[in-house]
């Protein structure tokens, strides 16, 4: 089972703009530019995706 947790915007302290990616240095190099042109287009998928 599937829940979904919302968060209001306001709950939060502070947001911050991190300097530094999450993706770990270099994990993109092991991988093909087509399979990276997908990647980002799910990730900016409006809906999730099956």
């Amino acid at each position: 089972m599937t829940a979904t947790l919302t968060v209001e915007r306001a709950d939060f302290a502070a947001i911050e703009e991190s300097p530094q990616s999450i993706i770990t240095e270099g994990l993109l190099e092991a991988v093909k530019s087509e399979e990276v042109c997908d990647l980002i287009a799910y990730l900016l998928h409006p809906t999730q995706v099956p």
